[in-house]
C-alpha cells in the first residue's frame, strides 16, 4: 500500500521541485562537514509514555498525516532542490517489547533506541526524514518521534501532534481541508523578493551590519572548530500552570508580552556569564507571512485561512539586540527589548541571514560567523497538545539539535505549564557552566512569578550559593597581624645576633650589626635635616646603585621616622626632578660618585652615604631605637607608570607592607639559614621583600655586582659562591638563568624556594627550573604595588598539558580577592572580571592626588570594604582559584615594570613634530617583551624629517632610458588572434554561468522570471557578491537573460553545461593563439564546469590559484606582456651608472613569472632585490626557484597596509615592480601613496596592469580571493580594473611626476594587457626618529623609550573607527630593506651568528649589518643571546660586551680575537 493526497484533482506542478527558503537552506548545508558545529541535522527527538496504544490505529493515523501533509513527503535532491513524492511506501511504527526482558537489559534496549533516533542526521534526499518507534513497557507503552526540521517547525509538529491525536481517537475524525501548500508559500516568498516591503526589509536588515552587537561572549572549554560532531544535551524546567497563569498576568497588567519578559530575564544571566553588556540574541520566528491570499465574492483580498494548517518549516530568524545595562528596573528593561522586537518584527519579511551575510562582505564578522545562541518562544504560536498527551502520554524526554548553534533556549506553554528547556552543545562549555546559568535563570523566572516587587527593581543575577560559598571560603584569610614596624625586625636581629651576615656582595660582607649602625648613622643625619618639623609621612629620596648602602639608606629613611622615595640614578633628569618635585622630598640620600656625576635639581639637598658606611653598631642587648614612626605611618612611597602622562606615587604603611613579609616568610618556611638573592630594582616593589623580608626572616642577602645586574652567568657564580636558597624575581629573568644553565652553565646548588611574579609566568617555566632543581617549590605571586608587593599566591605542580597559564592562585593572609563585573557584583565561576583587592595590605591612596586614589581605591555598596581596582582581569575556577587573564586597558607590563602607555603616548605627543601618538607592547613570543611607537608627524614641523634628493642625471637618464621603449611591439599573438580568443573564452563564461545558476535551482526556462537576489539563499559565499552582478551581466549580453516590466526574465534555456562542440572550441584558440597545452585546457575547462563548487566554496579559490598548472596559464596569458616589460627594464638597467647600486623591490610577486625574465638582467655585486608577496606560500616557492640568485631577499608585504608598519620604513627603491596586483587593492590611491614612500627620490614604478575588462576573466583572476575586495567605490564600480586614463589620474594624484604607457602597439595593449611606468618626485622626506627618541629619553625611565619608532600618514583604525592597536601590535618593528646594500654572511660562523639573531630576535632574515639594539634588543634578550653564543660555539661573551658589539659584523671580529678566523662558505670561496 502507497501513502499519497487523497485529492484526485491534484496539480501537476505540486510534486515540481522548488527552492528551499533561506533557512532551509542553511540547515541543509549546515548538516554537512563544511561549517563550524556543522555535521548536524536540525532534529527533534520526542519521548511520550504513560498509556497503552494501539499499534495498529497509531500507525494509521499516522499515514493518514502523511498523506494530508505535503512536507511529510519531501525530500531535497543533492543540487538543493526539495520536492513533494507523489507516492511514497506505507508507513509502519516500528514496535520493541521489553516486557520480558530482564529490568538491566530492558533499560539497555531504551537507552539505545535513544542514542540511535535522538541525534540522527538523516540523508535529506531519502524519505522519510521522520522516525517513529514503539516501546512496550511492563505497564504502558512509550512512543519516540524523531523528526527532521528541515520540514517541519515548531508550531508544525504541534499542529501534527493534534491531528494525530485527533485520528488516534477517533479515525473518522474529519480534518479540515488544506487546499495550500509549502511549496505555495516557498515560491511566493521567493516572488515577493521585490515587493517595497521586501525591499524596505532588506534595507533595515543590512543597514543593521555594521553596529549589530556581537553574541554573547561565554567562556568556553573549547574552540567550536575542535567539535566535529556535535552532541547536544538537554536542560527542563516546568513553571506549574498556575504560577505560569500568574506570570501572564504580571506581564499583561504591565503590557509587557511573557516573551520579552523571558528574553530579557534570559539575556541577563547571558550577561552575567559572558561578562558582556551588550550582545545579539538569534530569534527564531515561526514566520507565516501573508503571503497566500484568498478573494471572496465582493473582490476583498485577505490571508488564506489554509495557511495555518499547513506543515512546514516557516521558521526565519530575527537578530534581537540586547542592552543588558543596569541601572534601569526591570520593567523599563523588558520595554526597551519589547521595543526593540517590535522594529524588528517589522520587517520580519526578510531572515535577519542578510545582517550576517552583509557582516561578512564588510569584513565585519569578528570572529563569529553565526549568532550561536538562540532563544526561541513558541508562546502564541504553537498549539496546546494536552488533549495529545491524554491519548499518548506524557513528554518524558526530549532534545533538539540545529547547525552552529551553541545553546538554543526553547519556551513553550503546549501543555498549560511554561516548558523552559536548554539544549546545548555541551562539550563546548566547561563542567557545571550550563548547569549553574540554568538553574539561575529558572529561579529567576520563578521568583518573578511569586514576588510583584521585582518588576520595580534592578534586574540582578543572584550566583549558586556553593559558588559564593567557595570564594568566601578563599577570603577567609584571616590571621594575626604581625605588630610593629616594617624595619623593627632588623633592629631586633641586630641586637640579638650583630655579627651574622645580613648582606654579601662584591663589597664584602655587611653584618647586622654594622648594617643598623649604618641606618642609624643616616637616620640622624636626616633628623637633622628635618629639624622641629619632623619626618611622619615625609619623604626621603633614595639614588643609589644596588648594594649595602642602598639598603641601609631605606632603613636610615624609616628609623628617622620618614619613608623612603626611590629615584632610581638611570633615569632622565627631568624625571628624577619631577619626582622628588611632586614628593616635596626632605633630601636625597646619594654617594660622591652620582652627586658627581649626576646633574640634580636645585632646591634638593644630598645626603652622603659613603661617611655613613663605617657607621657605629650595637653590641651585645643595645638595640638602636625605632624612631618616632607608628604602624599607619607611611613607610615607602614608590611612583609608577600613570596613564595620564604623569607618574603617580603609591603611598604603603608600615603595617601593611609588614604583613605582606611576615606572611610570606611563615608561609615558606624562609629563616635564619636561608640566603635571598635581591635582583630587584629599589623602584621595583619585589624589593621591598629583598630589603624587610629577608631580614625579618634573620636570613641573608646575596646581590649582584652593579655592572654585571643583568648577566645571567654572573648570577649563577654569585649563587654559587654564597650557595643561595631562595629567588625572587619576574619570570623573564629566572627564564634567562634557566636558559644559560640549559646551555651548560654550572648549575649553583642549594635552590629550595623561587618566587616570581610581576609578569606572566611561562607554563613550562616551572618545570624547567625543578628538573635544575628537583627540590625547589616554584611559587607564583601576583597583587600590585598599591597593596604592599603581593596579595595572591599558587604553589606550582605539575603543570597540565594545554594549560595556557599557571593559576593567580589564593589570597595571602588578612588580604582579600574579588572579581567583580562593572556593577561590583561577583562574577561566576568561569566569567571574566575586574581583579579587587582588599585586605590590610591596601596602599593609603596616591601621593598627593585625591582625584585618583578615589577612582582607585573604593568602598563596595554592599559590603562596606575598601577594594583596590587592580585593572587586571581575571575569572575564579571551579576549586576557587583565580585564574589571571591580563588587562584590557593600556596598561603593560616591561620586564616586571608596570607601564602606562598613555603616559609614553602623552610623552611623545608633546614633541612639537607630533600631532598623535600610539604605543603598543610587541609579541613576546621570545619570552622578552618591548614597546613599539608609532606616530603621526604634524604637518607645521619638519624637525623630525631629512629631505632626500635625486641625482637629476641619474633620474633622467633612467627615466629616458624606459621612455626609448614605449611602442616597442610585443611578440606573440596580434590583435585579431587575442580578440577571436577572447570571444571564445567570453562564450565559455557565459554558458558556464548560466549552468551554475540552473544548478542552483533557478528558473531557466524561456519566459520564467529570473531574480538575481534569489542566488543569494543559494549558499554563495557573500565575497563573490559583485562577481555575480557581472555574470548576470554577460548572461544578458549573451541572450540568456532579458529585462522585462518586472525585472528579469529567462530568455533562453539555460544549460546544464558547457556543450562539447564550444569546449573544443575553447581548447583550440587557447593552444592556437596562447600555446596552452591541452590537458592545461582540459583543467580549466573543468573549472568553468564546478563554477557552483567555487562559488559556494565546496572548491576553495585558492586551491586553484595553488594549483601546479596556474603558473603556467598566467605565463601564457602574460607571457607577451612580461617580455615588453622585460625590454624596459633591460633598457633602465643599461643606463644605470656601472658605480651605483640598484635597489629593486617586488610587489604582489607571486608565482615570480615576471621576477626569472629581470633576474638574469641585474648587475649581481650591487643588486639588492626584494621579492614580496603577502603570502608566505608564495616567498618560500620563490627562495627555491631563485637560489642561483644570491643578491634576493624575501619578505611579506601586504599592500593594503601602510609600508612603515610592514618593516619598509627606511625602504629607497630605485625600481618598484607590481605584476597585475595592484588592482586587487583595497584602496589603490592608498597604495600607491604607501609605494612610492618606499621610493628612493626620482625612482621608478612600473606596473603591468589588464586595463580593460573582459568577463572570461570571472573564470580565473575574478574568482581570486582579492579581486573583488575593492572598497574606493568612488573610483570602481563593477569590477577592480582601472582603464590606461584612470590609471595615469591617480599615479598623477598620489604625487608621480610622469606617467608612461609603454604598450601602444601590438597584441597585449589591443586587449588591455598594458605596461605601465611612472616616475616619482625627486624629492622625499624621510623620518628620522633620533631626535623624538632623544625626547623620550629625556622625559621617561629608561624601559619605557619605545624600542622603535616609525611614523604613519594616518594611524589604522577598526571598524569600530577605533584606533587598530592590535594592527600595530601585528605589523612588527623591524626594516627589512634598508637604505644600505645587503651585507649576507660569508663565513660559517658568520651564518650561524646571523641565524642565532635571527632566532632570538624573532625575526624573518638578518644580515651583517643588523644592528642588536635598533632591533629592538635589550639585557634580556642579549643574555639569550649570550646562552645561545655558548653553546654554539663554546665560549663565554658577557651580555656587557653583546650589548658594546651590536652589529653581527661587530660580535663577529670580537669572536675572531677569541676563536680565530672561520672557513668561507663554498660559494664564497
Amino acid at each position: 500500500m502507497n501513502t499519497a493526497p487523497s485529492d484526485a484533482n491534484v496539480p501537476e506542478e505540486r510534486f515540481q521541485e522548488f527552492p528551499l527558503t533561506e533557512i532551509q537552506y542553511a540547515y541543509w548545508v549546515g548538516r554537512g562537514p563544511n561549517f563550524v558545529l556543522g555535521n548536524v541535522a536540525p532534529h527533534a527527538y520526542f519521548e511520550l509514555e504513560g498509556r497503552r496504544l494501539d499499534l495498529d490505529r497509531l500507525s494509521s493515523a499516522w499515514c493518514r498525516l502523511i498523506a494530508r501533509h505535503d512536507m511529510l513527503r519531501a525530500v531535497v535532491a543533492e543540487d538543493g532542490h526539495q520536492r513533494v513524492l507523489e507516492r511514497v511506501p506505507d508507513f509502519r511504527i516500528r514496535c520493541t517489547d521489553v516486557r520480558s526482558l530482564p529490568a538491566d537489559e530492558a533499560e539497555r534496549t531504551l537507552d539505545g533506541i535513544r542514542e540511535e533516533m535522538s541525534h540522527h542526521v538523516y540523508t535529506a534526499a531519502d524519505w522519510p526524514l521522520f522516525d517513529i518507534r514503539l516501546t512496550r513497557l511492563a505497564d504502558y507503552d512509550r512512543i519516540h518521534i524523531s523528526l527532521d526540521l528541515l520540514m517541519v517547525d515548531l508550531a508544525s509538529i504541534t499542529l501534527l501532534f493534534s491531528e494525530w491525536s485527533a485520528l488516534y481517537v477517533d479515525p473518522d475524525h474529519h480534518l479540515e481541508p488544506v487546499d495550500v501548500t509549502f511549496r505555495d508559500y516557498a515560491l511566493a516568498l521567493e516572488r515577493g523578493s521585490q515587493a517595497p516591503r521586501h525591499q524596505k526589509a532588506l534595507e533595515y536588515w543590512t543597514g543593521r551590519a555594521r553596529t549589530l552587537a556581537p553574541p554573547p561572549d561565554l567562556p568556553l572549554a573549547k574552540s567550536p572548530v575542535s567539535v566535529h560532531k556535535p552532541r547536544f544535551s538537554h536542560r527542563e524546567f516546568h513553571l506549574p500552570e498556575e504560577e505560569w497563569r500568574r506570570l501572564q498576568e504580571r506581564c499583561e497588567d504591565r503590557g509587557l508580552t511573557p516573551t520579552a519578559v523571558l528574553a530579557t530575564v534570559f539575556s541577563e544571566v547571558l550577561a552575567a556569564w559572558s561578562g558582556t553588556r551588550r550582545f545579539t540574541l538569534n530569534l527564531t520566528l515561526f514566520n507565516r507571512l501573508p503571503l497566500l491570499l484568498t478573494e471572496n465574492d465582493a473582490g476583498h483580498r485577505s490571508l488564506h485561512p489554509h495557511l495555518r494548517r499547513v506543515v512546514g518549516d516557516f521558521t526565519s530568524i530575527c537578530l534581537l539586540e540586547m542592552d543588558a545595562s543596569g541601572g534601569r528596573p526591570l520593567e523599563e528593561r523588558v520595554n526597551t527589548t519589547q521595543l526593540q522586537l517590535q522594529r524588528d518584527l517589522r520587517h520580519r519579511h526578510v531572515s535577519a541571514l542578510q545582517t550576517l551575510r552583509e557582516r561578512r562582505r564588510l569584513g565585519l564578522q569578528d570572529g563569529f560567523e553565526t549568532m550561536p545562541v538562540v532563544f526561541t518562544s513558541g508562546l502564541g504560536t504553537a498549539a496546546d497538545v494536552s488533549q495529545a498527551m491524554d491519548s499518548f502520554g506524557d513528554i518524558s524526554y526530549r532534545i533538539s539539535q540545529t547547525p552552529q548553534v551553541w545553546l538554543d533556549h526553547q519556551v513553550v506553554d503546549i501543555t498549560g505549564s511554561l516548558n523552559l528547556t536548554w539544549d546545548c552543545v555541551e562539550e563546548l562549555f566547561p563542567a557545571g557552566l550550563l548547569d549553574d546559568m540554568f538553574a539561575t535563570y529558572c529561579g529567576m523566572v520563578e521568583q518573578l512569578a511569586s514576588d510583584d516587587s521585582l518588576w520595580e527593581k534592578e534586574l540582578r543575577v543572584t550566583l549558586p550559593s556553593r559558588q559564593l560559598t567557595g570564594r568566601e571560603q578563599a577570603n577567609d584569610t584571616a590571621g594575626q597581624a604581625p605588630a610593629g614596624l616594617l624595619h623593627e625586625p632588623l633592629l631586633d636581629m641586630a641586637a640579638r645576633h650583630p655579627d651574622r651576615p645580613a648582606v654579601l656582595s662584591g663589597a664584602g660582607t655587611l653584618t647586622y650589626g654594622e648594617l643598623a649602625g649604618q641606618a642609624h648613622a643616616i637616620a640622624g643625619r636626616l633628623t637633622e635635616q628635618a629639624g622641629d618639623s619632623g619626618l611622619q609621612d615625609r619623604l626621603v629620596g633614595i639614588t643609589l646603585h644596588k648594594g649595602p648602602a642602598q639598603v641601609a639608606a631605606a632603613y636610615g629613611a624609616m628609623m628617622a621616622g620618614g619613608a623612603y622615595l626611590p629615584v632610581s640614578a638611570t633615569l632622565p633628569l627631568q624625571r628624577r626632578a619631577r619626582i622628588l618635585e611632586d614628593g616635596k622630598a626632605l633630601a636625597v640620600i646619594t654617594d660622591k660618585a652620582l652627586e658627581s656625576g649626576l646633574e640634580w635639581p636645585q632646591g634638593v639637598p644630598r645626603i652622603s652615604a659613603d661617611q655613613d658606611q663605617g657607621g657605629s653598631q650595637a653590641r651585645g642587648s643595645l638595640r638602636h631605637p625605632s624612631g618616632p614612626a607608628r604602624p599607619e605611618d607611611l613607610a615607602y612611597v614608590i611612583y609608577t607608570s600613570g596613564s595620564t602622562g604623569a607618574p603617580k606615587g603609591v603611598m604603603i604603611e608600615h603595617h601593611a607592607a609588614l604583613n605582606t613579609v611576615i606572611d610570606i616568610n611563615e608561609r615558606f618556611g624562609v629563616g635564619p639559614g636561608d640566603f635571598v638573592f635581591g635582583l630587584a630594582d629599589l623602584s621595583f616593589d619585589l624589593s621591598v621583600y629583598d630589603l624587610f623580608g629577608t631580614f625579618a626572616a634573620g636570613a641573608t642577602l646575596v646581590l649582584p655586582d652593579q655592572d654585571l645586574r643583568s648577566d645571567p652567568a654572573h648570577w649563577a657564580k654569585v649563587m654559587a659562591t654564597y650557595g643561595t636558597t631562595v629567588w625572587n624575581s619576574v619570570p623573564a629573568q629566572m627564564q634567562m638563568l634557566v636558559e644559560h644553565l640549559e646551555m651548560g652553565g654550572d648549575i649553583p646548588e642549594g635552590l629550595r624556594l623561587v618566587m616570581l611574579s610581576g609578569d606572566w609566568v611561562p607554563v613550562d617555566l616551572p618545570d624547567r627550573i625543578r628538573a635544575l632543581w628537583p627540590d625547589a617549590e616554584v611559587i607564583s605571586l601576583g597583587g600590585a604595588t598599591e597593596a604592599s608587593i603581593w596579595s595572591i599566591h599558587h604553589r606550582i605542580g605539575d603543570t597540565e598539558p594545554g594549560a595556557k597559564s599557571v593559576p593567580y592562585g589564593v589570597p595571602l593572609r588578612n588580604q582579600t580577592f574579588h572579581v567583580l563585573d562593572a556593577h561590583l557584583d561577583p562574577c561566576p565561576v568561569w566569567t571574566a572580571g575586574e581583579l579587587h583587592i582588599g585586605g590590610v595590605g591596601l596602599a593609603r591612596g596616591y601621593w598627593a592626588d585625591e582625584e585618583r586614589t578615589a577612582a582607585s581605591f573604593i568602598r563596595h555598596p554592599l559590603t562596606g570594604e575598601r577594594l583596590y581596582r587592580t585593572g587586571d582581569f581575571g575569572r575564579y575556577l571551579p576549586d576557587g582559584t583565580i585564574e589571571f587573564l591580563g588587562r584590557q586597558d593600556g596598561q603593560v607590563k616591561i620586564n616586571g615594570h608596570r607601564v602606562e602607555l598613555g603616559e609614553i603616548e602623552t610623552t611623545l605627543a608633546r614633541h612639537p613634530g607630533v600631532d598623535s601618538a600610539v604605543v603598543v607592547k610587541a609579541s613576546d613570543d621570545g619570552g622578552a617583551s618591548r614597546l613599539l611607537g608609532y606616530v603621526v608627524p604634524s604637518d607645521d614641523d619638519s624637525s623630525l624629517f631629512v629631505t632626500e634628493h635625486a641625482d637629476q642625471e641619474v633620474s633622467q637618464g633612467q627615466w629616458q632610458a624606459l621612455r626609448d621603449t614605449v611602442g616597442t611591439p610585443a611578440p606573440g599573438p596580434g590583435p585579431e588572434e587575442l580578440r577571436t580568443a577572447w570571444d571564445v573564452l567570453n562564450d565559455v563564461h557565459a554558458v558556464a554561468s548560466a549552468a551554475a545558476f540552473r544548478s542552483f535551482g533557478l528558473p531557466h526556462s524561456p519566459g520564467e522570471p529570473f531574480d538575481p537576489a534569489a542566488l543569494r539563499g543559494a549558499g554563495i559565499a557573500p565575497r563573490y557578491e559583485r562577481w555575480l552582478a557581472r555574470a548576470v551581466g554577460s548572461l544578458e549580453q549573451a541572450g540568456f537573460l532579458r529585462r522585462g516590466p518586472g525585472g528579469h526574465e529567462v530568455a533562453r534555456e539555460l544549460p546544464t553545461a558547457v556543450p562539447p562542440e564550444l569546449a573544443q572550441r575553447a581548447r583550440t584558440v587557447l593552444k592556437d593563439v596562447l600555446e596552452i597545452p591541452e590537458d592545461v585546457s582540459d583543467w580549466m575547462l573543468s573549472l568553468a564546469g564546478d563554477l557552483a563548487g567555487v562559488l559556494t566554496q565546496s572548491i576553495h579559490s585558492a586551491e586553484l590559484y595553488a594549483s601546479d598548472r596556474t603558473p603556467g596559464i598566467y605565463e601564457k596569458l602574460f607571457g607577451p606582456t612580461y617580455a615588453t616589460a622585460t625590454e624596459a627594464v633591460r633598457n633602465m638597467v643599461a643606463a644605470w651608472p656601472a658605480d651605483r647600486p640598484l635597489n629593486v623591490l617586488e610587489v604582489g610577486s607571486g608565482y615570480g613569472s615576471l621576477t626569472q625574465h629581470l633576474l638574469p638582467l641585474l648587475p649581481p655585486d650591487r643588486t639588492e632585490y626584494v621579492f614580496t608577496d603577502i603570502s608566505r606560500y608564495f616567498t618560500d616557492r620563490a627562495q627555491c626557484a631563485f637560489e642561483d640568485f644570491p643578491f634576493v631577499r624575501y619578505e611579506l608585504f601586504d599592500l593594503d597596509q601602510p609600508a612603515e608598519t610592514q618593516g619598509f620604513e627606511n625602504q629607497s627603491a630605485d625600481l618598484v615592480i607590481a605584476a597585475s596586483v595592484l588592482h586587487d587593492m583595497r584602496h589603490i590611491r592608498r597604495t600607491l601613496n604607501s609605494l612610492r614612500s618606499v621610493m628612493a627620490p626620482g625612482g621608478v614604478l612600473l606596473l603591468v596592469e589588464q586595463t580593460t575588462f573582459h568577463p572570461w576573466f570571472d573564470l580565473v583572476m575574478g574568482l581570486q580571493q582579492g579581486f573583488d575586495n575593492f572598497e574606493d567605490t568612488d573610483l570602481r564600480t563593477g569590477h577592480c580594473l582601472l582603464d590606461r586614463g584612470q590609471w595615469q589620474r591617480e599615479l598623477a594624484a598620489a604625487g608621480f611626476a610622469d606617467t608612461e604607457v609603454i604598450t601602444t602597439s601590438g597584441g597585449p595593449g589591443s586587449v588591455g594587457f598594458d605596461v605601465i611606468v611612472a616616475q616619482g618626485p625627486g624629492t622625499r622626506r624621510r623620518f628620522a626618529p633620533e631626535e623624538l627618541r632623544s625626547f623620550a629619553a629625556e622625559h621617561l625611565a629608561k624601559y619605557m623609550v619605545p624600542a622603535q619608532l616609525l611614523a604613519l600618514s594616518e594611524l589604522p583604525l577598526s571598524s569600530t573607527g577605533k584606533v587598530d592597536r592590535k594592527a600595530l601590535v601585528k605589523a612588527g618593528a623591524r626594516s627589512s630593506m634598508r637604505n644600505r646594500p645587503a651585507k649576507p654572511p660569508r663565513t660559517d660562523r658568520q651564518f650561524k651568528l646571523v641565524e642565532i639573531w635571527r632566532e632570538v630576535l624573532g625575526l624573518k632574515s638578518v644580515d651583517m649589518a643588523d644592528d642588536f639594539l635598533e632591533a629592538g634588543g635589550d639585557s634580556l634578550l642579549a643574555a639569550r643571546l649570550a646562552a645561545n653564543l655558548q653553546l654554539a660555539f663554546d665560549v663565554t661573551v658577557p651580555v656587557g660586551t653583546i650589548l658594546q658589539h651590536t652589529t653581527v659584523e661587530a660580535l663577529d671580529t670580537y669572536l675572531e680575537q677569541l676563536l680565530g678566523p672561520s672557513e668561507l662558505m663554498p660559494e664564497e670561496k
